[in-house]
């Protein structure tokens, strides 16, 4: 039976480490841009610019 190696980075700082919980988004293309930049921030209240809005997830 092999030994086991000890892990490189103790339990307690891996613990607190930031973990990359999802990447990716929704893609849209439009032959009016200006206009479907309009409709996302009257209605959803997105700050838009030329290349597009973020927004935080709340889950």
């Amino acid at each position: 039976m092999q030994d086991q190696q000890p892990s490189a980075t103790p339990a307690s700082a891996a613990d607190t480490t930031p973990k990359v919980t999802g990447i990716g988004g929704i893609f849209f293309f439009s032959e009016n841009p200006e206009q479907t930049r309009d409709w996302y921030a009257r209605n959803l209240g997105l700050e838009v610019n030329e290349w597009g809005a973020t927004f935080e997830s709340r889950v």
